[in-house]
């Protein structure tokens, strides 16, 4: 007869949003999950992003300044912008 292992995982082994009485808590750093405005995906922490604020478009990533993740301004994926800006260009360009 094999026996059953009756180790238990330590509580440190899950994370806090997944133990006791907060399992059905989403995780706080979810909250500040950034997504695109163009597409709606999410940012990866590591992927180039640019955040429009007033108009005016930086060049950034999470990983790099965490901040962006709270400022205001509209974040894009630095190829979802790129695209957006070819676009508009290419429109005026056959507008005018």
């Amino acid at each position: 007869m094999a026996s059953r292992c009756r180790r238990r995982l330590a509580p440190q082994a899950f994370p806090l949003e997944l133990r006791g009485k907060h399992a059905l808590q989403p995780s706080p750093s979810l909250a500040h999950v950034l997504r695109c405005s163009q597409c709606g995906d999410v940012i990866g922490v590591y992927e180039p992003l640019i955040l429009v604020t007033n108009g005016f478009p930086r060049a950034t990533s999470l990983a790099s300044d965490p901040a962006v993740s709270g400022a205001r301004g509209e974040p894009y994926h630095r190829e979802c912008y790129d695209t957006m800006v070819d676009d508009a260009l290419s429109k005026g360009d056959a507008d005018g």
